[in-house]
C-alpha cells in the first residue's frame, strides 16, 4: 500500500456538483462527487455521503479547504458536520468567496498536460466580488458582483496571471459606476457590467422553454440543432457581444410582454428560440476565443468553466482555430471546483504547482467484486 505523507482536502459546497478533491503531497489521489455517492444527480444539498466515504478512506488529513459556500450558516454546518465524523485534522480552511474562476482555471490548467497555457473560463457566475464606490448616496459604499468570463496565463514556471475578468451586477439608481473607477477596474483588469453575461443568457432562454435548472442548459443546445433561420429579435445587443438588456432581464426571464413574438405557440417557435441562443453562444465564445489569443503567451489554450460543456461550440472552435493547441477541460463544470481550490491552496503554500496531468477519468472510490455483487443483491 503507497504512503499517505501529507493530504489536502477541499470540499466544494456549490448550488450543483458538489465534491472533494484529496491531493497527496499536490498529486491527485481522490475525486469523491456528491451525486455518484447519493445517487441524486447534480446533487445539491450537503455534501454528506462524500464526507462520510472521505472518513473511510483517509483517517488522517492534514488540511481541509472549504469553498464556495452560500455563506457564513453553511461554513458552520460544514465545520460541525467535520467535527461531529470526528476527523483527524490539523486545519480548517474557508476559502476566498471571489476566487471561483481561479479554482475553474487552475484545475482547467492541470488537467491538461500543457506547461503554460492561457486559460479561458466562461460559466453562469460565481465568486463573488466587491468594488468600493465613491458615491454619497451609497449606504454601503460596495458594488457586488459576480463573475461570469475571465482569461489566464498560467504556466509552471511564472505562475498564475489574470488577464481579463468580467463581473455582472445588478444596478440601481445609487450604484452607478463613475468615471473615477475606470482607471481602477482597467488597473485591476476588471470589466463591471450591469447587464448578464452570455452563461446566464444561455440559463434564462432554458428557463423560458421549460428547462429551469442550470444543467439543463444541454438540452438546449441538442434543441438548437432543430430551429432554422428566423427573424426573431437578437439575445445580442446590436453588432456587439453584450446582451440586449431589452429582452432579457436580470432575474432569468424575457421581457415576452415587449417581446410577444417569443411567447411559445407552436413547435418550431420553441426550436427557433434555442437555435438562436446557441448562435449568440457561437459568437461570443469566438470573440472571447479572439480576446484569450491576444492576451496569451504561448499556442496553448484551455477552455473551461460550464460554458465549455457546449459541444457544438467545441466542435466549432477546433474547426475554427486549426492551428492552437486547444484543449476541453474534461471537467469543466463545478465538479472541478474542488480540484481547482485543492491545488490553488497548495500552489499558495509552496510557491508551486505540481504537475499531475489527468489521465483517467475514473478518479472517485472503487469497489470489489463482492462489494458489487452485494449491493446489487440489496437492490435487486
Amino acid at each position: 500500500m503507497t504512503k499517505i505523507n501529507n493530504i489536502t482536502v477541499a470540499i466544494s459546497s456549490a448550488y450543483h456538483d458538489r465534491g472533494i478533491t484529496v491531493l497527496d503531497n499536490g498529486k491527485l489521489i481522490d475525486i469523491i462527487l456528491e451525486d455518484r455517492i447519493s445517487r441524486k444527480k447534480y446533487d445539491y444539498y450537503f455534501p454528506l455521503s462524500s464526507l462520510n466515504v472521505l472518513k473511510s478512506k483517509y483517517p488522517k488529513i492534514d488540511k481541509i479547504i472549504l469553498v464556495n459556500c452560500y455563506d457564513n450558516i453553511e461554513y458552520k454546518t460544514i465545520i460541525q458536520q467535520i467535527r461531529k465524523l470526528e476527523f483527524n485534522c490539523n486545519e480548517i480552511v474557508i476559502g476566498k468567496a471571489g476566487d471561483h474562476h481561479v479554482y475553474h482555471a487552475v484545475a482547467g490548467f492541470c488537467s491538461s498536460n500543457f506547461d503554460e497555457a492561457t486559460v479561458l473560463v466562461i460559466d453562469g457566475f460565481g465568486g463573488v466580488q466587491h468594488l468600493k464606490v465613491p458615491h454619497p448616496t451609497e449606504t454601503d459604499n460596495k458594488l457586488r458582483g459576480v463573475t461570469s468570463t475571465s482569461i489566464w496565463n498560467i504556466s509552471y514556471k511564472e505562475g498564475i496571471t489574470k488577464e481579463y475578468s468580467k463581473i455582472q451586477y445588478t444596478p440601481t439608481e445609487d450604484k452607478p459606476i463613475t468615471d473615477y473607477l475606470i482607471d481602477e477596474l482597467k488597473e485591476n483588469k476588471d470589466e463591471w457590467s450591469p447587464t448578464p453575461d452570455i452563461g446566464v443568457m444561455y440559463t434564462t432562454v432554458g428557463n423560458h422553454l421549460g428547462f429551469p435548472h442550470v444543467n439543463d442548459a444541454g438540452k438546449v443546445m441538442g434543441l438548437s440543432s432543430y430551429g432554422e433561420e428566423n427573424n426573431l429579435p437578437s439575445f445580442l445587443w446590436k453588432d456587439t457581444i453584450e446582451c440586449n438588456h431589452a429582452l432579457i432581464k436580470n432575474n432569468y426571464s424575457l421581457y415576452v410582454k415587449h417581446y410577444p413574438e417569443f411567447i411559445v405557440n407552436n413547435e418550431q417557435t420553441y426550436k427557433n428560440i434555442a437555435h438562436n441562443i446557441q448562435k449568440s453562444y457561437e459568437k461570443v465564445l469566438f470573440a472571447r476565443v479572439e480576446q484569450a489569443l491576444s492576451l496569451s503567451k504561448s499556442n496553448n489554450l484551455i477552455f473551461t468553466g460550464g460554458c465549455a460543456l457546449n459541444v457544438i461550440g467545441n466542435y466549432l472552435l477546433k474547426k475554427r482555430y486549426p492551428d492552437i493547441n486547444l484543449y476541453i477541460d474534461p471537467i469543466a463544470n463545478d465538479s472541478n471546483q474542488s480540484l481547482g481550490a485543492a491545488k490553488y491552496y497548495f500552489y499558495n503554500d509552496n510557491g508551486y504547482l505540481p504537475k499531475d496531468p489527468l489521465n483517467s477519468l475514473f478518479l472517485g472510490p472503487s469497489y470489489t467484486k463482492e462489494e458489487i455483487l452485494n449491493s446489487i443483491k440489496k437492490y435487486a
